[in-house]
C-alpha cells in the first residue's frame, strides 16, 4: 500500500501491529517502510510510527548519508538540517516566523502525505506505552546495533544508532553509539528540542540542538485521522 494512500489508516486501524507501505515519491529510489501501531497506556489511545528513519533525499536543503555512504542512508536513514528536515527555508533554522511559515505543528516536512515529523509531544506520549520496569530506550533500540543488553524493541520501534553530522566541522560522528532525532518542535528561534538515546544509556533524553549545527535523524508518524 502506498504511505499516502488515505485507507492506510483505516487498514491499521483494524487488528494489525506492524505493515509496510511505499514511498514511490523518488522514482529512482523508491522506498518501503515498516510501519507499527502503538496502543498507549493512556486512555488506549494509538499512534502510527514509521520504524525506520526517514531516507527521503529532496534535491535541495542540506543532507547526508553517513560518511556520504549510500550504503548508510538505505540502514540508517538520511541525516538532515532542521529546516531541511521540515521542507522549510534555509533561513528558518535560525528564525521563527509565523508569516513566513517556519514555525508550525504538525508539519509534514519531508514526510510523505498524510504523515509528519514527530514532535516533542509525540515523543512524550510514546513513552507511556513502555512498561516503567524498561528503560524507554531499552524498550525502542533494535537489538543488534545497540551492545548487548541495551536494547530489546518492545514495541517494534527499531531505533538506531545512525550518528550525526556536525555541519560546521563537516564531519560525521557517533554511528553504532548514539542516535540523534529532530522533533518538529522548536525550543527557541535557533535550536529545536531532540531526541538522544546512547550505548550507554537505557533511557532517552530530549535536548535542545542549534537547528544549523548537526544533521539528524527524523521519524515520521501518521497524522490524526
Amino acid at each position: 500500500m502506498n504511505c499516502k494512500d488515505p485507507q492506510l489508516n483505516n487498514y491499521m486501524q483494524q487488528n494489525i501491529k506492524e505493515a509496510s507501505c511505499l514511498d514511490n515519491r523518488d522514482s529512482d529510489n523508491p522506498k518501503i517502510y515498516k510501519i507499527i501501531k502503538v496502543t498507549l497506556n493512556a486512555a488506549f489511545m494509538e499512534q502510527i510510527w514509521m520504524a525506520e528513519n526517514l531516507n527521503y533525499d529532496p534535491k535541495t536543503g542540506n543532507s547526508w548519508c553517513y560518511d556520504d555512504d549510500p550504503d548508510n542512508c538505505e540502514i540508517y536513514g538520511r541525516l538532515y538540517d532542521w529546516a531541511t528536515a521540515m521542507n522549510l527555508p534555509e533561513y528558518c533554522n535560525t528564525i521563527t516566523n509565523t508569516t513566513m511559515a517556519c514555525y508550525g505543528i504538525p508539519s509534514q516536512g519531508l514526510c510523505p502525505a498524510g504523515w509528519h515529523v514527530s514532535t516533542k509531544e509525540e515523543w512524550d506520549i510514546l513513552q507511556t506505552a513502555i512498561p516503567q520496569n524498561l528503560g524507554m530506550a531499552y524498550a525502542l533500540k533494535a537489538p543488534g546495533f545497540w551492545p548487548e543488553n541495551t536494547a530489546n524493541d518492545y514495541l517494534g520501534f527499531s531505533a538506531l544508532p545512525g550518528g550525526l553530522r556536525n555541519i560546521g566541522n563537516k564531519i560525521f560522528d557517533y554511528r553504532t553509539t548514539r542516535g540523534y532525532w529532530w522533533t518538529a518542535t522548536p525550543a527557541t528561534t535557533s535550536t529545536s528540542y531532540s531526541i538522544v538515546m546512547t550505548d550507554r544509556e537505557n533511557t532517552l533524553s530530549i535536548d535542545t540542538y542549534q537547528k544549523n549545527f548537526y544533521g539528524f535523524s527524523v521519524r515520521c508518524i501518521m497524522n490524526n485521522q
